[in-house]
Order: C-alpha cells, then sequence, then structure tokens
C-alpha cells in the first residue's frame, strides 16, 4: 500500500513538472516573439525619424540637390542614385559604422522635384521605409 501511494506521489509529481514545463516553454516563446516585435518596431521608428530629417532638408533645400548633398558630408553616389550611411543614433556616419543605408534618387522637372528614398538596415536586405516627396517649384516673375 505504501509503494503504491509513493509511485502515484511520483507520478503526480512528474506530471505536474511536465506541466510547467510546457508551460515555461510557452512562456519563452512568448517573450522572445516580444522581442523580435520590439526590435523591428524599433527599426521602423527610426527610420521614419531619419526619412522625417531626410523630407524637411529637402524642402528646406527647395528640393535642389546639390544644396543637399551639401548638409550630408558622408554618402556615396551609384547610378543615379546617392546613398547616405547613419548610425543605430540617427546621424550621418562612413559606412563602416552605419546600422542604416538611405538610398535617395532625385528627379528634376521644370514644375517640381522629386526625391524617391528607401530605408534599408544594413543586415537586412528588406526595407523598412519607402517614401516619395514631391517639391514644387514656383514661378518667378
Amino acid at each position: 500500500m505504501r509503494s503504491s501511494r509513493a509511485s502515484l506521489f511520483l507520478m503526480e509529481l512528474m506530471i505536474s513538472i511536465l506541466f510547467f514545463s510546457l508551460s515555461s516553454a510557452v512562456c519563452i516563446q512568448l517573450f522572445v516573439k516580444a522581442h523580435a516585435i520590439n526590435e523591428a518596431t524599433e527599426d521602423i521608428s527610426k527610420a521614419t525619424l531619419i526619412a522625417q530629417d531626410i523630407c524637411e532638408y529637402f524642402h528646406y533645400a527647395n528640393g535642389d540637390k546639390a544644396q543637399m548633398l551639401s548638409y550630408y558630408n558622408e554618402y556615396e553616389e551609384s547610378n543615379d542614385n546617392i546613398v547616405l550611411f547613419f548610425s543605430k543614433n540617427r546621424t550621418i556616419c562612413p559606412k563602416a559604422e552605419a546600422q542604416y543605408t538611405v538610398i535617395l534618387t532625385f528627379e528634376q522637372n521644370l514644375s517640381y522635384h522629386n526625391l524617391n528614398l528607401d530605408i534599408h538596415r544594413m543586415d537586412k536586405s528588406d526595407s523598412l521605409y519607402q517614401s516619395t516627396i514631391k517639391k514644387y517649384v514656383q514661378d518667378t516673375l
């Protein structure tokens, strides 16, 4: 009788340990998923702030490519694109220290200037943020 009670107690103990280990595995998965979502949200937030800064300076420069590039001293030109590099603190930096890249494409017409921007993380190929900005040029009399 005593051995059957002891084996029943051990069986209950093993079942409760199994239940708690499964519960802890589910909780750990939730925390890992929450961490991944938090990192993705931070990246999108930083990309949005970088894009806002670029757009504001584009409007300040009246869509002039040369004036805009004089503000950003660290950039690379490839084909018709300008590539800017930003650190994790959203400041312009050399390519070796960069966490984000911004690919700018300028189009200039008589009535407006266009800027297409595409922001990526250096270690990922997915685009974090894309936008097209137009600055209409006023005719002078």
